[in-house]
Protein backbone atom coordinates (compact mmCIF):
# COMPACT_ATOMS: atom_id res chain seq x y z
CA UNK A 1 0.00 0.00 0.00
CA UNK A 2 0.98 3.46 -1.31
CA UNK A 3 2.30 5.91 1.98
CA UNK A 4 0.00 9.36 1.11
CA UNK A 5 1.29 11.99 -0.17
CA UNK A 6 2.86 14.48 2.53
CA UNK A 7 2.72 18.07 1.70
CA UNK A 8 6.50 18.82 0.21
CA UNK A 9 7.70 21.68 -1.47
CA UNK A 10 10.32 22.12 -4.88
CA UNK A 11 13.80 22.38 -3.18
CA UNK A 12 17.11 21.74 -5.24
CA UNK A 13 20.86 24.14 -5.53
CA UNK A 14 20.91 27.33 -7.22
CA UNK A 15 23.79 25.92 -10.38
CA UNK A 16 26.50 29.02 -10.04
CA UNK A 17 26.25 29.43 -5.94
CA UNK A 18 25.02 26.21 -5.13
CA UNK A 19 22.83 27.76 -2.51
CA UNK A 20 19.73 26.44 -1.42
CA UNK A 21 16.60 27.55 -3.53
CA UNK A 22 13.00 26.34 -3.49
CA UNK A 23 10.15 26.89 -6.14
CA UNK A 24 7.82 29.59 -5.36
CA UNK A 25 3.63 29.49 -7.20
CA UNK A 26 4.16 31.04 -10.49
CA UNK A 27 7.68 29.23 -11.43
CA UNK A 28 10.60 31.59 -9.83
CA UNK A 29 12.86 30.41 -7.37
CA UNK A 30 13.45 31.92 -4.09
CA UNK A 31 16.11 31.33 -1.20
CA UNK A 32 13.57 31.65 1.31
CA UNK A 33 11.78 28.74 2.19
CA UNK A 34 8.50 30.65 3.47
CA UNK A 35 7.87 32.03 -0.03
CA UNK A 36 7.63 28.74 -1.30
CA UNK A 37 4.91 27.22 -3.02
CA UNK A 38 2.99 24.63 -0.77
CA UNK A 39 2.41 21.38 -2.75
CA UNK A 40 -0.43 18.88 -1.28
CA UNK A 41 -1.70 16.86 -4.08
CA UNK A 42 1.26 14.40 -6.01
CA UNK A 43 -0.04 14.93 -9.44
CA UNK A 44 0.31 18.95 -9.50
CA UNK A 45 4.14 17.49 -7.14
CA UNK A 46 5.12 15.30 -10.38
CA UNK A 47 4.43 18.83 -12.65
CA UNK A 48 6.47 21.17 -10.31
CA UNK A 49 9.59 18.70 -10.21
CA UNK A 50 9.15 18.32 -14.16
CA UNK A 51 9.54 22.02 -14.35
CA UNK A 52 12.23 22.20 -12.19
CA UNK A 53 13.95 19.35 -14.07
CA UNK A 54 13.56 21.62 -17.02
CA UNK A 55 15.60 24.51 -15.54
CA UNK A 56 19.21 22.81 -15.56
CA UNK A 57 20.99 26.74 -16.31
CA UNK A 58 19.09 27.42 -13.24
CA UNK A 59 18.71 24.33 -10.84
CA UNK A 60 20.25 21.24 -9.85
CA UNK A 61 19.27 18.50 -7.89
CA UNK A 62 15.64 19.40 -7.58
CA UNK A 63 13.55 17.14 -5.09
CA UNK A 64 10.51 17.39 -2.80
CA UNK A 65 11.67 17.99 0.29
CA UNK A 66 8.31 16.96 2.68
CA UNK A 67 7.12 20.35 4.77
CA UNK A 68 4.57 21.59 6.82
CA UNK A 69 1.73 24.25 6.57
CA UNK A 70 2.79 27.06 9.13
CA UNK A 71 1.34 30.18 9.40
CA UNK A 72 -0.71 31.63 6.68
CA UNK A 73 -0.43 28.32 5.25
CA UNK A 74 3.43 28.79 4.40
CA UNK A 75 6.16 25.82 4.10
CA UNK A 76 8.00 24.99 7.50
CA UNK A 77 9.91 22.52 7.68
CA UNK A 78 9.05 18.86 8.21
CA UNK A 79 12.10 17.42 9.09
CA UNK A 80 16.27 18.62 10.73
CA UNK A 81 17.56 17.87 6.78
CA UNK A 82 15.30 20.58 5.47
CA UNK A 83 15.47 22.96 8.52
CA UNK A 84 18.97 22.73 8.02
CA UNK A 85 18.89 23.79 4.57
CA UNK A 86 16.34 26.60 5.14
CA UNK A 87 18.57 27.87 8.10
CA UNK A 88 21.36 27.94 5.25
CA UNK A 89 19.40 30.05 2.65
CA UNK A 90 18.49 32.21 5.25
CA UNK A 91 22.20 32.99 6.19
CA UNK A 92 22.61 33.35 2.75
CA UNK A 93 20.14 35.82 2.18
CA UNK A 94 20.73 37.97 5.42
CA UNK A 95 24.58 38.26 4.35
CA UNK A 96 23.56 39.52 0.78
CA UNK A 97 20.21 40.91 0.79
CA UNK A 98 20.52 41.66 -3.41
CA UNK A 99 20.04 37.59 -3.27
CA UNK A 100 16.55 37.33 -1.83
Amino acid sequence: MARPFEPATVSANHLITGHVIYLTADGNWTPILAQAELITDPDHAAARLALAGAEPATAVGAHLAPVRPGQDNRPTPAHLREAFRAAQAASHVAENPAHA
